[in-house]
């Protein structure tokens, strides 16, 4: 699994300096999936404001259908409070102001976006994923469960009783 928040490079210069490009991130994927290795796409963290709007998300899973990933799973952006100072300095120098104030007005007292929030993001992630046949997450993990002739943690359970 790679991850993946955004395919804009200032996005990622500025939050994930020490991070892979994006390009070369969809790179590590294509060459997985020629090597016939199954390689899905974390597309996190989804930075409120920056990498929310749903063209960006539309483009980022095209890409990442494009590169052959076999699923994807969405996280929108949770920030620690260690984190936060660092997060809004980056966001300052990197920004135009009108979205570092909304992004400093939205974590100035919380760690995460509303749920209805996230559950709106995550579920436009979800239709995008679809539209090119990528299941969910979850159904991908339970269809390769299946196809090994167990379920997760079968084998655990079977090691406990023997």
């Amino acid at each position: 699994m790679t991850s993946l928040g955004s395919l804009d490079d200032r996005v990622w210069r500025a939050f994930e300096p020490a991070a892979s490009p994006p390009r070369a991130r969809l790179e590590t994927i294509t060459a997985l999936r020629e090597a016939s290795v199954p390689a899905d796409v974390l597309i996190a963290p989804v930075i409120p404001h920056v990498g929310d709007h749903p063209r960006a998300l539309d483009a980022l899973v095209d890409a990442c259908a494009d590169a052959g990933a076999v699923t994807v799973f969405p996280d929108v952006m949770r920030i620690n409070p260690g984190a936060r100072d660092w997060f809004l300095t980056q966001s300052a120098d990197a920004l135009p102001p009108h979205l570092h104030h909304r992004l400093a007005a939205d974590f100035a007292t919380r760690n995460a976006m509303p749920s209805c929030y996230v559950q709106e993001v995550t579920a436009h992630i979800h239709a995008r994923a679809a539209h090119h046949g990528l299941p969910r997450w979850e159904d991908y993990m339970r269809h390769v469960s299946n196809a090994r002739g167990s379920t997760p943690g079968s084998a655990g359970r079977r090691a406990s009783r023997e």
